[in-house]
């Protein structure tokens, strides 16, 4: 479920009431690029993590060659006859 918040000094205040299940839990929250404040050194770490990240997935696609292509849809049927034919091809 998304629901709309405004942060306001630490805290999130919601549109409406909520009730929660549970008292503390995990949630994902996306805040805008321009709301934040980074300093010249976090950025030069982040620019360094992205380009790393980058570097590796670079490799890892070198590495796979024509298997390294995304695919379009996750089909689950598929996939577990891959991995069974895989296992059977290892082991048998």
């Amino acid at each position: 479920m998304q629901i709309n918040a405004i942060y306001d000094n630490g805290s999130l205040q919601f549109k409406y009431p909520i009730q929660f299940k549970h008292a503390r839990f995990s949630v994902k929250i996306e805040i805008p690029d321009h709301e934040l404040v980074i300093n010249k050194q976090e950025q030069s770490e982040i620019q360094s993590l992205t380009a790393n990240r980058q570097t590796i997935r670079q490799q890892l696609d070198n590495i796979l060659g024509n298997s390294a292509k995304k695919r379009q849809a996750i089909n689950s049927a598929e996939d577990k006859a891959a991995w069974h034919q895989h296992l059977e091809n290892k082991y048998l």
